[in-house]
């Protein structure tokens, strides 16, 4: 799912949560949500203009997944959402890209709109347009003056811009943003006694969600859809969107088709929670850690000897990683797969070795293990260094026979695609059952993963050294989730993405063609069928409320005692499971 707060993850995360759990800061100054379709033609829906650089453009992103276009589909019929980006638009009218000298300022003016939504401030920071800092403020406010007296009287909300991941010489600056662009922006909505929408705090620390370091990717577009639908939307209307979406997700579960897993019942209650008295010495920082104090999620899964066990992420409290936790691994076990004793100390976890440069301060997270031949674990787990600059997500390679005692190889594409190393995570492998195992499949020859958003493709001789295809398994942006199961009529791939009325992420199943892995020509990316709706999402409180809200995210489906079960990350703070009977 899923980084971002550091999960899928973090989707993330794809992550997409809840305003709390983005930490979308709305603030109401001098007007409340009640005025906020000021303006509105009650015989029409809401016209809602997206004034912005190139991130409200879409840069890197489809049509469909840019952020007014997720944005329209949230909201619903009642609002019509245009996009009035335009690449390279800046707030101040210096230079030769000044947004209200666009035709793309003109067309906005042209729709009247009821709801004017300004994202600028970007591109404003690069030095040569900041050395007319000066001017900054008046010329945002002259852009919400023409708004304002526009016929339609629109409810005008700024926003932040978005937090920059990746400095460019000469480019976008996030001291800038976040030092001197932001203040100014907070301060002219309380003059101006305007609502705010922090964009730069719902993306921030989230390298994850951008495509090149300033423009989101796809999940990055969903957070800043799901900030802004929070904000402007009126509570009763998020609630009924929310309702309505679980109503067609529940009655689709209700009609599978013979292709699709399920459906899965929830158990009602986490099966793993943070334990703040667990406590272990920490090889790096030299004392001791309560390594699960915070969350304990996104497990993977593997049965052995008759017994459940369970390979989950732990947080814990690290000054030193920017987002101020570090994961380990932690291990349970079971009888039943539902009731788990935990292993004392984590048994996966940055040292003083050869991959603390990948690992440390962030740590090794989201994962997933799968079982060769010979009995051997292969464990795909990501690792972060916990920092803004360099190395950050990097799919790694472990190895064990007992699933305590683990053997690192480093990064996956470290010999093959170097280049991949940095940007990869999460990698499932394909593999098929024997019994209550899952056994890594070769196809061709080939071991064959899904890994990262978009579930690009890789395939290995040896599981531990992986060549990247560069082709994607599916291409919404959607992360590896937990199986990719072979069978007899192509290969069931579970993923979660976001974003919508359920939540930032939600868990999927599509079917593919198995020979879609060494054909790129096949249509849809070897795509034979896909769910419309998700087969799971977040219901319950301990899903719902959490360290990122609204969020489901899986890396584990085994086959135990006549049931498929399914663990999941709830709120990226528990661990849930869900089982469905094992077709006969």
């Amino acid at each position: 799912m899923n980084h971002y707060q550091r999960t899928h993850r973090e989707f993330s995360k794809a992550g997409i949560a809840a305003v709390a759990a983005l930490a979308v800061l709305c603030l109401e100054l001098g007007g409340g949500a009640q005025s906020v379709l000021a303006g509105e033609d009650a015989s029409g829906p809401v016209r809602v203009a997206c004034v912005g650089d190139s991130i409200t453009q879409g840069v890197h992103v489809r049509g469909e997944d840019n952020y007014p276009s997720v944005l329209g589909r949230l909201l619903g019929d009642r609002y019509q959402v245009r996009n009035f980006g335009y690449l390279g638009g800046t707030v101040m009218n210096v230079n030769d890209r000044p947004y209200a000298a666009t035709p793309e300022f003109k067309q906005a003016t042209a729709y009247n709109p009821n709801i004017v939504l300004v994202k600028l401030g970007t591109n404003d920071s690069k030095p040569a347009e900041w050395k007319h800092k000066e001017r900054f403020k008046g010329d945002l406010v002259s852009l919400i003056d023409h708004f304002a007296g526009l016929p339609s009287k629109p409810k005008i909300w700024l926003c932040t811009p978005a937090w920059v991941a990746k400095h460019y010489p000469a480019g976008h600056d996030e001291q800038v943003i976040a030092g001197e662009i932001v203040p100014i922006i907070r301060a002219t909505a309380a003059e101006k006694k305007l609502p705010l929408i922090d964009a730069h705090a719902a993306l921030k620390d989230k390298p994850d969600l951008y495509a090149d370091g300033v423009h989101p990717n796809a999940a990055g577009c969903a957070v800043l859809a799901e900030a802004v639908f929070k904000a402007i939307a009126p509570a009763d209307a998020a609630e009924a969107a929310r309702r309505t979406a679980a109503a067609k997700a529940k009655a689709a579960q209700a009609n599978l088709e013979g292709w699709e897993m399920g459906p899965f019942v929830k158990h009602p209650e986490p099966v793993l929670k943070p334990n703040p008295n667990s406590v272990f010495k920490c090889p790096i920082m030299g004392k001791e850690a309560r390594w699960e104090e915070m969350n304990t999620y996104n497990p993977a899964a593997v049965v052995k000897d008759g017994k459940m066990y369970l390979l989950y992420r732990a947080d814990g409290h690290n000054k030193d990683c920017a987002w101020g936790r570090v994961c380990r691994i932690g291990l349970a076990v079971s009888e039943d797969g539902i009731h788990f004793k935990s292993h004392p100390e984590p048994v996966l976890y940055p040292d003083n070795d050869e991959f603390k440069k990948y690992e440390w301060a962030g740590g090794c997270e989201d994962l997933h293990v799968v079982e060769d031949e010979n009995g051997v674990y292969y464990m795909n787990y990501t690792t972060h260094t916990g920092k803004h600059t360099g190395i950050k997500d990097t799919m790694s390679i472990a190895t064990s026979r007992d699933l305590v005692h683990w053997t690192k190889h480093g990064p996956a594409f470290q010999k093959y695609n170097p280049e991949k190393v940095n940007g990869s995570r999460s990698g499932v492998v394909v593999s098929r059952r024997v019994g209550d195992k899952l056994i890594a499949a070769k196809i061709d020859g080939k071991y064959w993963m899904f890994y990262t958003h978009g579930c690009a493709l890789a395939w290995s001789e040896d599981l531990i050294n992986w060549h990247s295809t560069g082709k994607a398994g599916w291409p919404r942006g959607a992360e590896a989730g937990a199986i990719a199961l072979l069978r007899d009529d192509g290969i069931l791939l579970m993923a979660q993405t976001g974003a919508g009325p359920l939540g930032g992420w939600c868990l999927w199943q599509q079917l593919h063609d198995r020979a879609d892995l060494a054909d790129k020509q096949l249509p849809r990316n070897g795509i034979l069928k896909e769910q419309k709706e998700p087969f799971l999402w977040p219901e319950y409180e301990w899903e719902i409320k959490g360290m990122t809200g609204y969020t489901t995210v899986s890396n584990a489906l085994v086959p135990f005692k006549g049931k498929w079960f399914l663990y999941y990350g709830a709120a990226d703070t528990y661990t849930g499971v869900a089982t469905c009977p094992i077709a006969k």
